[in-house]
């Protein structure tokens, strides 16, 4: 259930789903948050998970500053070409310095494979087709809350092994330099309680579960991931946001996780990214 938080003046809250995100309106990005607002929207970023911002026109600096009012920018993924700046890092399809900008993507959280995933990400819209590329995120807490007991009862017994390892080919598909790529693995449990928030979440990621399954039979343990990957991609507990230029969306990465629909590779589409630790 969402709490009532006492707005400053010029501020509102215009909520996305019963469960999750909220648009805020009354800001601009571009000047220094003052400390009273940075309380607002760190409160509103707690309570909500996902904050949108529309109709902002910000430099990489910009965009980087108002990341620090939640936590320290954290770079971990390098472009084959190009290093990024902390503040400069694009994911797209058509520059040449942009990671991850290529096709669709399911369901997933960023970096589960570290030890500390990232607490929160920021995307911002520069160029977007005119079809699809839309960002989709769904509440895994949701999907946990609406699970029988007993089979969140099995799931809380699974450990997953995660481990980046990319090939040459995912490599050039996600336009990362493979001179970074020293072998980064971590186990997590599969059920994690959020401690921020409280909220009971779900860390499971296919494409990178490399390092196998822990806590029951593998047999037993794949059918259970599978089965939590289907509630996941089938739930109600989603938002959908369609991009539009100047739009900066910001997200809990350990609570909520996200997907991008298929677009025409023949559309630019390049949004610039941040990544935060706390």
């Amino acid at each position: 259930m969402m709490t009532a938080i006492d707005l400053i003046e010029d501020l509102s809250v215009r909520p996305l789903t019963p469960t999750f995100g909220a648009e805020i309106r009354g800001i601009d990005l571009s000047r220094p948050v003052q400390e009273r607002e940075a309380q607002q929207l760190q409160a509103l970023f707690r309570e909500y998970q996902l904050l949108l911002f529309r109709n902002q026109a910000l430099t990489p600096e910009e965009q980087g500053r108002f990341g620090e009012v939640f936590g320290r920018i954290e770079l971990r993924e390098h472009n084959k070409v190009k290093p990024a700046s902390i503040y400069e890092q694009t994911v797209s399809n058509v520059r040449e310095d942009g990671v991850f900008g290529r096709g669709e993507m399911s369901f997933h959280m960023d970096q589960i494979f570290y030890q500390e995933p990232l607490n929160a990400l920021i995307l911002y819209g520069i160029q977007i087709p005119p079809e699809g590329g839309d960002t989709c995120f769904c509440d895994t807490s949701a999907v946990h809350d609406e699970m029988p007991t007993a089979l969140k009862e099995k799931l809380g017994r699974i450990t997953c092994h995660y481990r980046r390892d990319y090939d040459s080919e995912t490599a050039e598909r996600y336009n990362v330099s493979m001179a970074e790529e020293t072998r980064v693995s971590a186990v997590h449990p599969l059920v994690m309680k959020d401690e921020e928030t409280g909220r009971t979440c779900l860390w499971v990621t296919g494409s990178q579960m490399k390092g196998g399954i822990l806590g029951v039979p593998e047999e037993e343990g794949r059918a259970l991931i599978a089965e939590v990957r289907r509630r996941i991609e089938t739930t109600d507990a989603v938002y959908r946001h369609r991009w539009q230029p100047g739009d900066l969306v910001l997200w809990n990465n350990r609570t909520l996780q996200h997907a991008r629909t298929h677009f025409d590779p023949s559309h630019a589409r390049t949004l610039r990214r941040t990544g935060l630790l706390w």
